[in-house]
């Protein structure tokens, strides 16, 4: 690959996943893929963690969801926590337990596989993937399990995750209930989408100049609105008065032909309301998944503040000073 193109490509690389040039360039160097997508047992794991990232993330964060920066390889993800604040709430969410009154919270079949320097990596009991969580020293990340272990058995409850030789009888009851129904399997038939806006996350804060990023899932459309029932990911970005949406630049971005997912823009169904000043709809050619993109304006009063407060104006300062036009690299 000519020097000038590859210069390039990292330049680009790294608005969707927030590594620094340097490591971009590098990542090039090893792969074809300018960002490898999973495939899998993997895309269901990463599909399950963004689901619970979403969830965990109840506070005001200063990247998209309290992720810095995420690593793609072919069979692994790394996700840079943002804080040991939100390193907790994040392996929190992530470690599976047992409620015996109710259900089981967290992934189902996920453990430790190992910790290491700065990091800690979880698999799911069984099959062949990874998700290494990094940020805080390694002392941070055993204090958090012993925490939650604590916590959990004087609860009560069953701490799944230590059972390291098979799933607990709780979780093969609990999967068979909860993840073999129809929802779960359109839920997992656009798993290559949530997957996908895992390992792309920081473009929503490198490209975007949102303040704040939250988001749900939403509900396969049924009969009474449109025919497809795809899942939808609802993301809704917070901005401050005065700072102008890069809509269409952030839409462009996540549909780019090389680093971005295979959607198009998308009208949304006949039935469809909502109150929000602007939104995009993404989708892709079989409506197997869309990515709804809420753009609103804060009230004055509204805007959040905090420690983070200081990163998030520079955050989005940088965003405001790159060019509004997406163009191909």
């Amino acid at each position: 690959m000519r020097t000038d193109r590859l210069s390039r490509l990292a330049t680009r690389r790294g608005l969707f996943t927030g590594e620094s040039y340097d490591q971009a360039r590098a990542a090039l160097q090893q792969t074809r893929a300018l960002i490898p997508e999973a495939v899998g047992d993997q895309q269901v794991f990463e599909t399950y963690a963004l689901r619970e990232l979403i969830r965990c993330r109840y506070e005001f964060t200063a990247y998209t969801f309290g992720i810095r920066r995420v690593i793609p390889r072919s069979e692994s993800l790394t996700l840079h926590v943002e804080s040991e604040a939100h390193a907790e709430r994040v392996l929190r969410a992530l470690l599976p337990s047992h409620d015996p009154t109710s259900e089981v919270f967290g992934i189902t079949g996920v453990r430790i596989r190992q910790y290491t320097d700065r990091a800690i990596e979880l698999h799911r009991l069984g099959q062949h993937t990874s998700l290494v969580l990094t940020g805080p020293a390694v002392s941070v990340w055993k204090r958090i399990e012993h925490d939650k272990l604590t916590e959990t058995l004087d609860r009560g409850w069953e701490p799944t995750w230590r059972n390291r030789a098979a799933w607990t009888d709780a979780e093969l009851l609990f999967h068979q209930e909860y993840y073999t129904d129809e929802w779960s399997r359109r839920f997992l038939r656009g798993a290559w989408c949530a997957s996908a806006l895992l390992r792309r996350l920081p473009v929503f804060h490198q490209v975007a100049c949102a303040d704040d990023v939250s988001a749900y899932i939403g509900h396969p459309f049924g009969a009474g609105t449109c025919r497809s029932k795809a899942m939808r990911w609802c993301f809704d970005l917070d901005h401050r008065p005065g700072i102008a949406w890069q809509d269409d630049r952030l839409a462009d971005a996540l549909s780019d032909p090389d680093f971005g997912l295979p959607l198009r823009r998308t009208p949304f169904g006949i039935d469809f309301y909502d109150t929000a000043p602007h939104m995009l709809r993404l989708g892709d050619v079989e409506q197997t998944a869309f990515v709804d993109l809420r753009f609103t304006h804060l009230a004055p009063s509204s805007l959040r503040r905090g420690p983070h407060a200081a990163v998030v104006r520079e955050r989005v300062a940088a965003a405001v000073a790159k060019p509004g036009e997406w163009r191909p690299a």
